[in-house]
């Protein structure tokens, strides 16, 4: 026993450690706390600017949808451009939608946003088809995992939400489309499609 303290004042001496929370409610406290002293010491900050972003995200993690979707649109209204934080942010709308009893609008979200980036598939697989390049065939399956895994995703939560159908159209658009079910995820897809009862492609 006085090892096992000895070990844990060894550990709380020590920067490297992650700090050790009683519970996740406390994990997730700790972290906005964290994030509100970033913002409170200068909001106009790129740093208070990721920290909104980062209580968006604890407010999910917490199942308050009303609360991410604030800092969700406040985030936005920042970053303009088309970066990955940017695309992040709007995937978690789809959530926040989803967290506030709107599960099929944060579904359809998901899916317009997924349909963007299957767009960006057939662009590359012209290119790569007409001037091959490894750096292209690498764009091509990064664009093609965060399609399938959006429209996975937003299967998923338009079967949450009450609608089969509509789960199963894009679980059935993965595995038959010549692109898509070249992606590392489509088993995911096989897998939504036996869960809702439909014989996978």
């Amino acid at each position: 026993d006085s090892a096992s303290a000895t070990d844990q004042e060894s550990d709380a001496d020590n920067p490297l450690q992650p700090p050790r929370f009683e519970s996740e409610e406390e994990r997730l406290e700790a972290m906005n706390d964290a994030f509100n002293k970033v913002i409170e010491t200068d909001g106009a900050s790129g740093a208070a600017h990721f920290a909104t972003l980062g209580l968006a995200a604890t407010a999910l993690q917490s199942g308050d949808g009303d609360t991410a979707a604030k800092h969700l649109d406040r985030f936005l209204s920042v970053e303009k451009k088309d970066t990955v934080f940017r695309r992040r942010a709007l995937e978690m709308q789809a959530h926040a939608l989803e967290a506030q009893g709107k599960g099929v609008d944060g579904a359809a979200k998901l899916e317009a946003i997924a349909n963007e980036y299957h767009e960006e598939v057939k662009r590359l697989a012209v290119s790569a088809e007409l001037k091959p390049s490894s750096e292209l065939d690498s764009r091509l399956k990064l664009a093609r995992d965060q399609s399938v895994g959006l429209f996975i995703e937003a299967a998923a939560m338009y079967r949450r939400g009450s609608k089969p159908d509509a789960a199963a159209k894009l679980l059935e658009l993965v595995v038959g489309d010549e692109q898509l079910k070249q992606s590392n995820e489509r088993f995911r897809a096989d897998e939504g499609l036996n869960l809702l009862g439909k014989k996978a492609g």
